[in-house]
């Protein structure tokens, strides 16, 4: 009866230090990377390539639905800015400025389809993305089409952007918290 004892006693404190032990590995893994945040308040350069088009410019976001883009390069958009502040677009070149309801906005338009992807993006809190040299690609869906975002992992800036559907590539450099 005392060596049924001992045995169950050492099966059970063998059961119990195998449970630590995976507890103590579990807890020591890491964990799957989430798509925790993307930042908002950012500023950054980006290069894109767009249809048949190479475009350099500069990107300001403010909060979601606000984005404003200034275009260095083709040197025929150059000084051209582009302003969604969540309510109205304001284009402004060669000294002209005027307003447009988003609404009358191509969804084809370059700052359309960035400003919905990092809108969608940011809806897609917590939601599980890819691992990829030091970061992670979330793939969304909009009304642009499937788009993928390449984020940062530690500080959460955007990396790039690919949009198949809309044949845009970009590269974002830069980035900066405002």
């Amino acid at each position: 009866m005392v060596l049924s004892q001992k045995r169950a006693k050492t099966r059970v404190f063998s059961l119990l230090f195998i449970l630590i032990m995976l507890f103590s590995v579990v807890s020591c893994t890491r964990p799957a990377q989430n798509f925790t945040k993307v930042s908002t308040d950012f500023t950054c350069g980006f290069d894109a390539d767009y249809k048949d088009m190479k475009i350099k410019g500069a990107l300001t976001r403010y909060t979601a639905g606000t984005l404003k883009l200034d275009i260095e390069e083709p040197n025929t958009l150059k000084g051209m800015v582009m302003e969604w502040d969540g309510e109205k677009v304001t284009v402004k070149m060669y000294g002209i400025s005027f307003d447009v309801s988003p609404d009358t906005i191509p969804q084809s338009a370059l700052g359309h389809i960035i400003g919905l992807a990092l809108d969608s993006s940011l809806a897609a809190h917590g939601q599980e993305g890819v691992e990829v040299d030091g970061g992670v690609e979330i793939t969304g869906d909009s009304s642009i089409g499937e788009f993928v975002l390449g984020i940062d992992s530690d500080t959460g800036f955007v990396r790039s952007l690919s949009v198949p559907s809309q044949q845009l590539d970009i590269r974002f450099f830069d980035v900066a918290v405002m």
